[in-house]
């Protein structure tokens, strides 16, 4: 199962939908992310701002993300 990094407009940052900031992130990812084919789902909002989805994913990929996959909402 592919895990979920979620980033709303208000800079909020989730993983599986459990809150987490941008320090405490990696922390939180690196037991999700053992598995060196595990996926990675980034689903930012559209007007999340780009410094912190950059920056989230920059942090993830330290954490140990390799695979990223990006969710798109078609409206």
């Amino acid at each position: 199962k592919a895990v979920t990094l979620t980033l709303t407009k208000e800079s909020n940052i989730f993983i599986n939908q459990a809150a987490v900031t941008l320090e405490t992130r990696a922390t939180t990812l690196r037991p999700l992310l053992a598995d060196s084919k595990q996926k990675l789902i980034v689903s930012a909002d559209n007007e999340a701002p780009q410094g912190i989805v950059v920056q989230a994913m920059l942090r993830a990929r330290s954490a140990g993300a390799q695979h990223f996959l990006i969710a798109v909402k078609h409206k």
